[in-house]
């Protein structure tokens, strides 16, 4: 609980800060380049709208938000925007000869094409089975789809007057750029760059590793800590996710089945692989068997001489009446202790989470928890195959398990990743044929190869939110040589305008996404730093997919 309330308010922390420091660099950015207030209001707005209905979606489908559902949604501002910007570069392009219902047309097939690369991106979330991650998924695709509407059919109503002025030497630097840039890396030389990249990003690819242990994922508050080790201490119980699960058909077979489980683990408390003690109902409430058992011990070597017990009991000082009724209560037939009269019992209050009960109606099956409280990696070998030694008796490591279904899902990521590229690549070479599909293409490819190379090199360990992150490089990333190509194709299209608009749009994402990196949830910043460093070599790579100047000529 604590951890919970800690985590929340560390994560509002994080929306306030994400979420201002991107609403004021993009502000700052968008009026350093188009000066305008109104532009920037309308950007907003746009915005706004795809927040908004994303947070309605969201609700309307989940029915709450989860924590990092509204810290990437802080976030999203940076992609939101984006639309919104190649709409101004045109429409500050134009100058007079402004008309609002051209300039959307001659927005919607680079916009159409961005939102689906980048809605293949998202919607490959939704096939992870993580909540957050499905959350996620849904803010996004709802909220970039809702600013894609509102560029194409709110703005040009709100924007039906022609620009006073236009920042034409912003749009002619930033020309002039683009041909240095394109001519370096454009062209037959396109591929020349993609060979050195590969050449230099093959010995990062070597020295990969990945680090699956969710605990690595989990950031916790130090004084918190503290705190749960003093109690730890003073109590004498371990607060460990792992524990082994006792099951059978009856609650006597359970209760047996936990008395050899306990007798295992006493057996190695005389080796190297001793845990201490442990927590079982058993301890509480032995099987009738073993009650039975004891029973018969008692009759045997204590109560068969009832005047020498009676003179002990008198000599350790019991009064007469105490110890003739003791003596007297024992032969009286009296039915073992059960499961259901121990739980009935007020003393049984702080151990009730040891006893499951019926887990299964439909074959009357039983199970009970045995808790250990000396676990480390060098008793958890011993500890599984005691287990694997008994029937019935499972060993659970909660963490492990997780750690080895996020291993899992990060191997299959990988597939996903290569699926959803060929299926960009398929996309775009229907728009742009093969040979313009191939070159625009190649720049994400690159950025996602950079990615995992730079990875290497520093010997970060992967984990499965660095894959998420690049299935969204691949439909963010891939927008800017989009951008680019369809500039390319409009006759009467300012390139210097679309670069702008590019390098703008990269800038407010990287602002946003980047922003991710600072996060205190460990998760969320291997997302973040994987976004941003995947989105920066997109946009540096984005004009190998623009057409070389003969082919624009012609």
């Amino acid at each position: 609980m604590f951890y919970a309330e800690s985590a929340r308010s560390a994560s509002e922390h994080e929306v306030h800060l994400i979420g201002v420091a991107s609403l004021c660099g993009i502000a700052l950015l968008m009026m350093w380049v188009f000066r305008s207030p109104r532009l920037l209001l309308l950007g907003f707005v746009s915005t706004a709208l795809g927040i908004v209905c994303a947070l309605a979606v969201t609700m309307l489908v989940f029915g709450k938000l989860h924590l990092l559902t509204l810290v990437f949604g802080a976030s999203l501002i940076g992609e939101a925007v984006d639309y919104s910007i190649q709409y101004f570069v045109v429409y500050l392009g134009a100058q007079r000869g402004w008309d609002a219902g051209r300039g959307a047309r001659a927005v919607r097939p680079a916009l159409s094409v961005a939102l689906a690369t980048s809605l293949l991106g998202y919607a490959i979330l939704t096939w992870v089975p993580f909540p957050a991650l499905k959350q996620i998924a849904c803010f996004a695709i709802a909220g970039i789809t809702t600013a894609f509407a509102s560029v194409l059919w709110l703005l040009p109503a709100l924007l039906t007057r022609a620009p006073k002025r236009s920042p034409k030497r912003v749009f002619a630097g930033a020309a002039r750029l683009l041909t240095v840039w394109h001519r370096t890396i454009g062209g037959k030389r396109a591929w020349l760059v993609a060979a050195l990249l590969l050449l230099l990003a093959v010995p990062g690819w070597l020295r990969l590793t990945s680090d699956d242990d969710i605990h690595l994922l989990i950031q916790r508050d130090p004084a918190l800590v503290a705190q749960e080790d003093k109690v730890r201490e003073a109590v004498g119980v371990d607060n460990s996710a792992q524990f082994f699960v006792v099951r059978g058909e009856t609650p006597e077979l359970v209760l047996q089945r936990a008395e050899a489980l306990g007798a295992k683990l006493d057996a190695l408390n005389g080796t190297a692989n001793k845990v201490g003690s442990y927590q079982s109902v058993a301890q509480f409430v032995p099987s009738a068997k073993q009650q039975n058992e004891d029973r018969a011990l008692l009759a045997q070597h204590v109560f068969n001489d009832r005047a020498a017990l009676r003179a002990t009991l008198l000599q350790a000082g019991f009064k007469d009446e105490i110890a003739d009724a003791w003596i007297a209560s024992y032969a009286k037939p009296q039915a073992p202790l059960t499961i259901d009269r121990w739980l009935a019992a007020p003393w049984s209050q702080p151990y009730k989470h040891l006893w499951l009960g019926e887990v299964d109606a439909s074959t009357k099956a039983y199970a009970a928890v045995v808790i250990p409280q000396g676990v480390t990696p060098q008793n958890e070998p011993a500890l599984i195959a005691t287990a694997q030694g008994l029937p019935g008796v499972v060993f659970v490591d909660k963490a492990a398990s997780v750690s080895t279904l996020f291993g899992a899902y990060r191997v299959d990521s990988g597939w996903w990743l290569g699926g959803a590229l060929a299926l960009v690549l398929v996309l775009l070479m229907l728009r742009y044929r093969v040979r313009g599909g191939i070159a625009v293409t190649l720049p994400v490819l690159l950025a996602v190869g950079v990615t995992l190379a730079v990875f290497g090199y520093a010997q970060v360990p992967l984990n499965l939110f660095n894959w998420l992150a690049l299935m969204l490089v691949l439909g963010v990333g891939a927008n800017y040589a989009v951008f680019l190509r369809e500039g390319c194709l409009r006759a009467d299209a300012d390139l210097g305008a679309v670069w702008t608009g590019v390098l703008l749009s990269a800038a407010t994402t990287l602002l946003s996404f980047g922003m991710l990196g600072m996060s205190a949830m460990p998760a969320l910043k291997s997302f973040g730093a994987t976004l941003a460093l995947g989105i920066a070599v997109s946009v540096l790579l984005a004009p190998i997919g623009m057409p070389s100047e003969s082919r624009r000529a012609a």
